[in-house]
């Protein structure tokens, strides 16, 4: 490889180190939102370290206990899409596909992760992702007013949106200045809010 390439490769910040910096930036949302849940965060570290202290257990602390799981609900077909170019953009696809419906959810489902072995070894991260599914909703008035609703609301950044097509035509790559704004804004999208937001769309 040429020092060229090897210096435009470089300023990339690599899809494995980015999806570690934005299931970390997860975590600590959560344990913001949720205090319990950093109490038990702590709790399982606490145990596991205690553990690998007592019986001498080879394993990577960090690696054992590095949390590898969240979740989204999504609306619409649009939002799936979008949340799939943000996935893949840390490297993360869908894999196996659930039917909520036969638990009496009116919703399926799948999970974003990575699937290489490399990935996983590096980070295991995935994201539980469902979608509603209308038409199974049993009341015809909560089904028309789902489906307005959801017309109308957007749940991505302006900023966000861009830098996904910014990524896209770097071949799915972000700087480090780009990926700090990449991480921020997709973690708006992640984020609890008492209220579901509606507004109509510009674009």
């Amino acid at each position: 490889m040429s020092n060229a390439a090897f210096n435009s490769l470089a300023k990339y910040v690599a899809p494995s180190d980015l999806r570690g910096n934005f299931a970390a930036s997860m975590s600590t949302m959560y344990k913001t939102e949720v205090p319990l849940y950093a109490d038990l965060v702590d709790i399982v570290q606490g145990i596991n370290g205690d553990l690998i202290d007592s019986q001498s257990f080879p394993s990577n602390l960090q690696r054992l206990t590095a949390e590898r799981h969240g979740a989204i609900r999504l609306g619409t077909p649009r939002e799936l899409h979008i949340v799939g170019r943000i996935f893949k953009i840390l490297d993360m696809h869908a894999v196996g596909y659930y039917d909520l419906s036969v638990a009496g959810l009116p919703m399926h489902a799948t999970a974003f992760r990575p699937t290489s072995s490399s990935a996983l070894e590096e980070n295991p991260f995935r994201v539980f992702t469902t979608l509603l599914r209308p038409e199974l909703l049993a009341s015809d008035r909560a089904r028309e007013l789902s489906k307005a609703l959801l017309e109308r609301r957007n749940i991505f950044s302006d900023a966000l949106l861009d830098l996904l097509h910014v990524a896209e035509s770097q071949s799915g790559r972000l700087t480090n200045d780009q990926a700090t704004i990449f991480i921020r804004e997709a973690l708006r999208t992640f984020s609890w809010q008492p209220v579901a937001s509606v507004r109509i769309l510009t674009t």
